[in-house]
């Protein structure tokens, strides 16, 4: 046997203090950008703000746009009153950052981040839009079995029962019966038959009651631990707009500070006003700094601009017509036509929003895999839309199964599973069939 070793070499690139803070930027919402930028103001004597009545281009080299002194009062008292506390998104981010150490993993981790619902839900087509965004499924399935290890417990279900069976397993009650009642018994439990759930795992219809009491107490939405009472503020990063019978897509850039170079340090180096060599060292790396800030916003402002075009070029049937007319879009294809990683494209539209007439809707509404139709493909969103049509003409009395809804999509040519018209309808938090009918 003959025996040989290959040693490859190569460059392995580490993220900078600059990579992190260019993510930091593109990925933080509007308000989230305000306060770093204030932060930046307060910290860098190199960056100034350079107010609404300059005369000055803005950081994405377009004109920038008129603010009245009432308009800055008002964004500076709804940015006085968000609030300041630990987001979702940044302790679930948390928990990964510490333990995950494959890469890939850590990937497919904030992707599903990206495909949770306002509950804490996972969406039900996330596996289905990873796959087609170039993760590997099995990296998928490891990032969301540790999501759902992760507190708040709960986050990372993709239906109630299966939120209740986490918090459950979490605090090591997988064998108590309100968890067999959700693993073995589920349907029952929906139409509350008692007796029969305590025939089927041997208990008394008592200690079934005393165990759907405890199902009851627990949480329905693990994300709405972290929403106060106390308001937040959403600003519209990207505006699309008709002028003159054209659709058009814009930047928002009110809420964004105008920032510069301070003058007079500029000045003080240039002249060589600036003697001790410590000084001069500051100076320098505060000013590296600046610069650094400047570019990364532009940057983000470049990228979200590039993005709503793409947007509005691919959906220009969905600004004339309506949801029925939303086509499939990912992150991928997007990526490729920009000449950028889908990561990019994933961060630069996490929690941003658009304006559309009196409408605002999050960037991600326009993302979406899709169906083959006789006329072309539909997205899922759109899907979604038409089982709430069907569920909301339904006769209360005689309720629609999913079975019969996929079957009048098939009639109209959309080619749906029954197993996926329930994830859809689940997502859209609309009950089975049995809960939605209504007695005479």
């Amino acid at each position: 046997m003959e025996l040989s070793q290959n040693i490859k070499l190569g460059q392995i690139q580490r993220p900078t203090l600059k990579m992190y803070q260019s993510l930091k930027i593109l990925q933080a919402s509007a308000l989230d950008l305000q306060t770093l930028i204030k932060s930046e103001l307060n910290e860098n004597p190199m960056l100034e703000e350079i107010k609404p009545d300059s005369e000055t281009l803005s950081l994405d080299g377009l004109e920038s746009g008129a603010s009245t002194p009432d308009a800055q009062k008002a964004h500076d008292y709804l940015l006085n009153i968000q609030t300041q506390s630990e987001s979702f998104e940044e302790h679930l981010q948390k928990q990964a950052a510490m333990e995950i150490k494959d890469i890939e993993i850590l990937r497919a981790f904030l992707f599903l981040q990206n495909h949770l619902d306002e509950r804490g839900f996972l969406e039900a087509d996330a596996f289905e839009c990873g796959t087609r965004e170039g993760l590997k499924k099995q990296n998928l399935e490891k990032a969301l079995e540790f999501m759902q290890s992760c507190e708040p417990a709960g986050v990372g279900a993709r239906d109630y029962r299966e939120c209740f069976m986490i918090q459950l397993r979490q605090k090591r009650q997988e064998n108590s019966l309100a968890f067999k009642i959700l693993d073995k018994a589920y349907e029952l439990l929906q139409k509350r038959k008692i007796k029969e759930i305590a025939r089927m795992l041997g208990a008394s219809p008592s200690e079934v009651e005393t165990a759907i009491s405890q199902i009851a107490t627990l949480d329905l939405a693990p994300a709405k631990n972290f929403q106060t009472e106390e308001a937040k503020a959403i600003f519209a990063d990207v505006k699309f707009e008709k002028i003159g019978g054209k659709w058009q897509a814009s930047l928002t850039k009110e809420y964004l500070p105008k920032l510069a170079i301070n003058d007079s340090y500029r000045q003080k180096i240039a002249s060589g006003a600036i003697s001790k060599k410590e000084d001069k060292s500051y100076i320098k790396t505060k000013l590296r700094d600046a610069k650094n800030v400047i570019e990364a916003i532009e940057k983000r402002q470049s990228t979200l601009l590039k993005i709503a075009n793409v947007i509005l070029e691919t959906q220009i049937d969905f600004f004339e017509h309506g949801i029925a007319y939303l086509k499939p879009l990912t992150m991928k294809s997007v990526a490729e036509r920009l000449g950028l990683h889908h990561t990019t494209i994933s961060r630069a539209i996490a929690e941003k929003y658009a304006q559309i007439e009196t409408k605002l809707l999050p960037m991600r509404y326009f993302f979406s895999t899709g169906y083959a139709k006789e006329n072309g493909f539909v997205s899922n969103t759109s899907v979604k839309d038409e089982i709430k049509k069907i569920v909301k003409s339904e006769n209360p009395r005689k309720p629609y199964s999913d079975l019969q809804i996929a079957e009048m999509l098939n009639d109209s040519g959309l080619n749906i599973a029954r197993r996926t018209i329930a994830k859809y309808r689940e997502s859209l938090n609309i009950p089975p069939k049995n809960l939605r009918k209504k007695e005479a």
